[in-house]
Parts: structure tokens; sequence; C-alpha cells
């Protein structure tokens, strides 16, 4: 009650307002004068509010000492300092331009912390590593500002770290690069008494791990604590909680937790987590993915992607216990649920709610407290709400199945129906973006460069036009092809080709080169290229390849593509050879070949002593 919290958000936007006025004024002096920090050691000075350095364009290792302002200018620098706020001096800035950088503070509160005061943290390149102790990129009575622009990141903390706050403002933001966030409790967007902690990554393939320190004895004694990921606490009974977000825009990102993890409050506190895309894992043990517990609530929301939500126990994934409020939508993605208890659970008077819009959905557990129930308390009710509105789901117990409805409990309600009609998806509409970005009179190099490339998800339609430009441009795509391309030993490269020859009318006219070619590779691939577009017209120099002793694999394996007597009279001489690939390349040719005569060539290879052999016979 002594605090003014409107004088400390109003000194908050004033130190960063000046701090940020300094910053763009070193960049553009940094861009515009080379001369611009060319001294040769760091600078120091003593201010008002404590030691202040300015580094140099080298990899600089700052002193084992308390700093309040640092400006570097480059280089990959070792901060080995206590870098924080306190009473005694309240305001504490860092703005590093460049490099891989270590920050390394161990000790309690004393790597980008603030207690009574304001911070601000920017760095702006590089793959950076931030390893410190207790209460590190955190604030308490306060304001913490930490910005991260480049870079994969690696973030290893203890507890109340990484975007955590109480009786004050935290914001972490990385904006790019697949970072790592670890800390043991409190974190990775944890808000606590009159607080709000968010920690927010707009882009990468994120991990972020809570736990492994504090066991949550005695309702999980093997298992950590974690009250992270999004995470309101408050502390029962005396002080009510705060609001905690983790925010990811985009990235495959996997979340692993304990007991109290990934959008979760606990006692008059809100927590959110908000992904907006990727294929996701969510991992954790109690109470977790959108639960609200003891006057609270929890929130999870997931935009889009194939998603994993997982926890030993529950409740979770929607749930709320004793008189609150938890929450898991998930829009859309073929998603997988595993959890003990959950998935629209409402307990002690509370109120769940599980929405997965859309997607073919797979639901694991047996559970009687899963998919849309509420129990009896207090004499009371409460309310479970479990809605799946699109795709062909599939569930574990009788009367939860598709497109059915039902009741559990009290006020326990449960619906699977096509609600929503998807018109179009992600793929989709990646499918049609990449195919706008080719260009068809782009150079033929570049052309099969991209009918090369892996045509599976939303790159079948990018593959396929890149394909018909190739057709439509034929005499220069053949050439190319067998001039540049032919001696690959790359299977998505063999395939363009493979594709290509199958509609070409100039190709077929390059394989008398190519039987002749100088390169072995370039000769056995032609041999494949003639078996697969069934062109016997070859023969006799196949034969002829045959009666040298050269390619003779490659010569026996395309005789399977072609119907006739003289091709299983060639086969039937290597029936004993003594060769075992050679023999399974000849019976499998026997059995392509599919007629009477080849068949029974290929019963007198019945007792041969490969499995493999054997087994192409009883099939």
């Amino acid at each position: 009650s002594k605090i003014d919290f409107t004088k400390m958000i109003d000194s908050n936007i004033l130190f960063n307002y000046k701090i940020a006025k300094l910053e763009n004024f070193i960049e553009r002096k940094l861009k515009s004068d080379s001369k611009f920090f060319n001294h040769k050691k760091i600078k120091k000075y003593k201010g008002k509010y404590g030691l202040y350095c300015i580094g140099t364009k080298k990899n600089d290792i700052y002193p084992n000492q308390r700093i309040s302002f640092i400006l570097d200018p480059n280089g990959d620098d070792s901060y080995n300092s206590a870098l924080f706020a306190d009473r005694k001096y309240p305001l504490f800035a860092l703005i590093d331009f460049g490099g891989n950088d270590l920050y390394f503070n161990k000790n309690i509160a004393e790597l980008f912390s603030i207690y009574s005061g304001l911070g601000y943290v920017k760095d702006f390149s590089g793959h950076d590593v931030y390893q410190g102790g207790d209460y590190a990129l955190s604030a308490r009575f306060g304001f913490l500002n930490f910005s991260d622009l480049k870079g994969d990141d690696i973030y290893r903390t203890g507890l109340h770290s990484l975007g955590a706050a109480s009786l004050g403002i935290t914001l972490l933001r990385d904006l790019s690069g697949d970072d790592i966030y670890s800390v043991t409790e409190f974190g990775q967007g944890f808000g606590g008494t009159l607080a709000c902690g968010i920690l927010a990554d707009y882009s990468g393939n994120d991990q972020y791990y809570s736990g492994g320190k504090y066991l949550h004895a005695p309702l999980a004694p093997l298992d950590y604590r974690s009250l992270s990921q999004g995470c309101g606490y408050g502390f029962r009974p005396d002080f009510a909680g705060g609001i905690g977000i983790l925010f990811d825009n985009f990235g495959n990102d996997v979340y692993s937790g304990g007991v109290f993890a990934q959008g979760v409050g606990y006692w008059y506190s809100l927590g959110i987590l908000i992904d907006n895309g990727g294929n996701d894992s969510y991992d954790a043990v109690y109470y977790p993915q959108g639960s609200g517990i003891h006057i609270a609530g929890g929130f999870l929301f997931d935009r889009n992607g194939e998603d994993h939500y997982y926890s030993k126990h529950g409740p979770g994934q929607g749930a709320g216990h004793d008189y609150a409020t938890g929450f898991l939508i998930d829009r859309a993605g073929n998603d997988h649920y595993s959890i003990e208890g959950g998935n629209g659970l409402g307990l002690t008077n509370s109120v769940g709610i599980f929405l997965d819009v859309s997607g073919k959905d797979f639901y694991e557990r047996r559970n009687e407290k899963s998919y849309g129930f509420a129990n009896k308390a207090r004499n009371s009710g409460g309310i479970g709400v479990f809605l799946d509105t699109g795709g062909n789901d599939e569930y574990p117990m009788e009367f939860t199945q598709n497109d059915t409805f039902w009741i559990k409990g009290i006020y326990g309600i449960g619906i699977d129906e096509n609600l929503v009609s998807i018109n179009e998806n992600n793929t989709q509409i990646v499918a049609e973006n990449n195919v706008i970005d080719i260009d068809s009179l782009a150079m033929i190099s570049e052309i099969f460069s991209i009918a090369s490339e892996w045509g599976v998800s939303g790159n079948e339609k990018r593959v396929e036009f890149a394909l018909e430009i190739l057709l439509s441009r034929d005499k220069e795509s053949a050439e190319y092809i067998f001039q540049n391309c032919l001696d690959t030993k790359q299977g998505l490269t063999f395939r363009a080709i493979k594709n290509y020859s199958k509609k070409s009318k100039e190709f077929s006219k390059y394989y008398s080169k190519g039987l002749n070619h100088t390169d072995s590779l370039v000769i056995k691939n032609t041999i494949l290229l003639i078996s697969t577009n069934k062109d016997s017209t070859h023969f006799n120099k196949l034969e002829s390849f045959l009666n040298e002793k050269k390619y003779v694999n490659s010569v026996l394996q395309a005789f399977g593509s072609f119907k006739g007597t003289k091709f299983v009279r060639i086969l039937e001489k290597y029936i004993y050879d003594s060769s075992e690939k050679r023999r399974f390349i000849v019976a499998r040719s026997l059995k392509r070949i599919n007629t009477l005569e080849s068949n029974l060539v290929l019963g007198k290879m019945k007792n041969d002593e490969s499995f493999l052999i054997r087994t192409i016979i009883k099939l």
C-alpha cells in the first residue's frame, strides 16, 4: 500500500524513452562513422547511479564488480559482472550492438535483476548465453524491459526468472532464433502479487523447460514443481497473485514442465500461454495446460499446428478446481491429447472449458472425469464443457464418440459435431504461395532445382508447377539435365529426372548418349530411366553389357520392366548365381514380369537359402 504504482509506471516510461534516444543516436553513429568507438580499452566512469562502462569493438571481458550502465558496440563479450538495480542504485541499463556474448552470474539477483528500480537491456544480435541464479531477468518492486533481437540464444536460470515479476512488470522479448529457456520454478512468464511477467518469443523452434530442483511433496514426491510457462501465482492465504504470460508466435516448440505448467493460475491469479503456430509438444505432470486452481484462471490457446498435449495427472487441459476457471482452445491441426482427468473438467464448483475447433484429433486416456465432466461439491455443482467442432476424431470410451453428444456428472456436457468448415488450411496457403514464387522464365537450372525439392505437404504444387515449366521448355530442359544432372546420387534429384522423362518427348533422344557415356553413374542412371519408361529399343546395348560383365545388376533389374521370352531366358541364367544380392534382383524382376513363363522360372528358386527370395515366392 506504500508503493505509488502510477509514479513507478510514469518513471519507467521516461527512463525507457531516454535510453531509447541514446540507443538510436549510438546506432546511427556506428553506421555513419567508422572511427566512432575506436578506443582500445573499456572506459569506466563513476556516476550518480554507480559504475558506467563503455566497451570496445573487440572481445571485451567486463570486470567482476557491480556495473549500472554498459554500452558495447561489438565483439564476443563476457559479462561476469553484477548487473542489477536496487535501492542504492535504482537504475540499470545495458545495450550491446553485436557479437556472441556470454552473460554469466550465478549469484542470487545479480543478472538483470530489478529490486526497487528500473532496468533496460537490449542485445541486438549474436548467439548469446544468459546463465544466472535465482531472480535473473526479473523484477520485484520495479520494471524490467529486456530485448534480444537476433540469434539462437540459451537462457538458463533459477527461480523467479525469465520474464518473472512480483509487485512490478517484467517484459522479456526474443525476436528471432531457435532459443532454449530453462528455469527451476516461477518463470517463463510468471506473475506474482500485483505484477505482470511476460515472456514473448516471436519466431524460431524453441524449447522451454521448467523444473529439476524442487520436488512437489507430498502430492508428487518424485516429480518437480514448475509454476511456469504462463503462470499466475498468489501466496495463499494472504496475497493474491498477478498475471503471467508466455507468448510464442511461431515455430515447432517444446514445452516441458512438471507440477503447474503451461497456462495455469493459482490463488486469485491468471496464467496465460498463447502459441500462434507450429507443431508443438506440451508435457507436464499435474495441473497443466489451461488450469485454474483455487480461485484462479488458467488459459492455453494454440492457434495452429499438429500438437501433442500430455500430462501424467490432471486436472488440466481446460480444467478448474475450487471456484476456478480453466480454458484450453486449439484452433486447428490434427492433435493428440492425453491426461488423467481433464479436457473440460469443472471440479469443486469450478468451470472447465475445452474447445478443439478443427482437425482429426486423437484422445487417448480412459477416464470418467474427462471430456466434459463436473462433480458435486459443497452441496452445489460445477460446469465442464467439451467441444470438438470439426474433424473425424478418435476416442477411447464407448459413449464419447465422433459425431455424438453426451452428458456426465453435474452439468458436464460433451459435443463432437462438424460445426466448423475449414475451406483453406495453412498447407494449402503455403502451396499456393510457393507456386506464385516460381518465375517461369527463370534459368532452367533454377527451375530444375525447384522440381528436385521434396514434393510433400505444402510443396506438392510447387514441384508440379516446376515440372510443367520444364516440359514447356522441353529441348532446353533435356539438354540441361543430360549435361548437368544425370550423374546424380541424390534420390530427390533422380526422382525429378524420372518424373520429367516420363512426359518428355525430347529426353529419350539422349538415352544412346547416356549408355555410351564415360561416367559409370550416368550409364547406370540411364539404364534405370530406360527401365522406368519401358524403352526396349536399347535391348542390344543392354545385352552387350551383360556379355562384357558390366553393369550386370542394373541391367537385370531393368529387364523386370519388359514382357517377353528373351528377357525371362536371360534372367534364368542367373537364378543360381553365387551373389545373394544378384539372385534377389533376378527374383524380383521375374516377379515383376509376372507371366506364366516367368513365374515357372521363379518357382525354381523356392529352396534358395535367402529368406528374402523365399519370401518373394511365398507372397
